[in-house]
């Protein structure tokens, strides 16, 4: 048999049933069972007579690649809880041990635990988790799973039993996680600011350090290093005395 993995193939197991045997049969007739679903098996065929063991050449055989047909997956095995509230139960739970082919998708049916079977809700994902809504606070309910395949649905796992939160057990969990919710929004705007402060700064050294620059550079032109026939024109009317602006 070869699965649908990379791995090779293995011997059938010793559960698969030849009828009306597996060797030496004198017809060209076989009834196999107890194969597995959705799996690919190669068949060999041989004949041989009374000198096949005496020839010198390989045993010459035929060939047969059959897949089995996809069945109805086994049942879910675990199923638990990621976390609850007072109106939703969030749940997880693990694929089929045997999907018997390609699972699309699965069937959750729950109801509350005084009620029966025929008053559940069953609502589809196509993924191993489901958040289940608009459930009652403080109250248990029954759940229960199963796999779909092209060739129909398996069984439902077993039951399993989820309580919702109460308002009490709802409020306290908030009160619990409040600290941790304004040390959170505080570190993240003392952070904010940090990050505020080093723009400004780095804004601030970069225009002082251009201003140094330009009021070297005026001093140097100042100083006088000048071209020959360069004049600089002095206006009076920044000086009080006329005369001190003559001089200048």
């Amino acid at each position: 048999s070869c699965g649908g993995g990379r791995g090779g193939c293995t011997r059938c197991g010793d559960n698969v049933q030849f009828l009306p045997r597996q060797l030496g049969l004198t017809e060209t007739r076989v009834y196999i069972s107890d194969l597995l679903a959705h799996t690919q098996y190669t068949f060999e065929v041989q004949a041989v007579n009374g000198v096949s063991d005496q020839s010198p050449y390989s045993p010459q055989y035929a060939s047969v690649n059959i897949t089995t047909n996809q069945a109805a997956p086994s049942t879910v095995s675990i199923m638990h809880q990621v976390s609850r509230t007072v109106d939703s139960i969030t749940l997880s739970w693990s694929q089929p041990d045997q999907p018997n082919g390609v699972i699309l998708d699965y069937e959750l049916q729950y109801y509350e635990k005084d009620q029966t079977e025929f008053n559940s809700t069953t609502i589809r994902s196509q993924t191993n988790t489901a958040v289940v809504r608009g459930l009652k606070p403080g109250s248990i309910y029954v759940f229960q799973v199963r796999a779909r395949t092209v060739a129909g649905f398996g069984r439902y796992s077993g039951k399993l039993y989820f309580q919702t939160m109460t308002e009490e057990e709802y409020n306290t969990s908030i009160q619990e996680k409040l600290p941790l919710i304004i040390g959170s929004a505080a570190a993240g705007l003392v952070f904010l600011i940090a990050v505020v402060v080093i723009i400004i700064v780095c804004n601030r050294r970069g225009f002082e350090r251009g201003d140094s620059e330009y009021t070297d550079k005026l001093q140097h032109y100042t100083s006088g290093h000048m071209s020959p026939g360069m004049k600089i024109y002095i206006d009076p009317f920044t000086y009080e005395d006329p005369n001190e602006a003559v001089r200048e």
